[in-house]
């Protein structure tokens, strides 16, 4: 249905009438780019979309936003930031490298997923809070996260 080539793969379908908003871009190198929807608007009815976003750095999240909100990064190696987008500055090239976010003080880590602060079940966010970016994180502790059962 999409017509997309053998080696392509969908990673995320961002629908929109008005191009009001943008995308955040999370990558496991701790870097962010918000890029608004805006710049995906074309002239022409084109067939693809090549360079929506960044190949220097695999991607971990990618989140279409209509407002800026407060949001929960997440490293392997159990530390944990909560920042408002506010923070990342818009970039209009949408192959932008984006801005480091989240310091990866530990070598090898990697961030491993962005969410809404809503959606990241953190007891207490205000112990993640920054005020300003990059920024480290803290540590997870044994309660800071909620078990759900279903």
């Amino acid at each position: 249905v999409l017509g997309v080539d053998k080696d392509e793969k969908l990673l995320y379908a961002a629908v929109t009438t008005d191009f009001a908003g943008f995308m955040l871009f999370c990558f496991e190198n701790g870097k962010m780019a918000r890029v608004p929807l805006s710049a995906y608007a074309t002239k022409t009815n084109r067939k693809k979309l090549i360079g929506a976003y960044s190949d220097k750095a695999a991607v971990v999240s990618m989140l279409q936003l209509t407002e800026e909100t407060d949001m929960a990064a997440f490293t392997d190696n159990n530390k944990a930031l909560v920042f408002n987008t506010d923070k990342i500055p818009e970039k209009s090239t949408k192959s932008t490298q984006g801005v480091q976010v989240m310091k990866l003080t530990k070598k090898g880590a990697r961030m491993t997923r962005v969410v809404p602060l809503g959606e990241s079940e953190l007891e207490d966010p205000a112990h993640f809070r920054t005020k300003n970016i990059p920024a480290a994180g803290s540590f997870l502790r044994k309660d800071d996260i909620q078990l759900s059962l279903f």
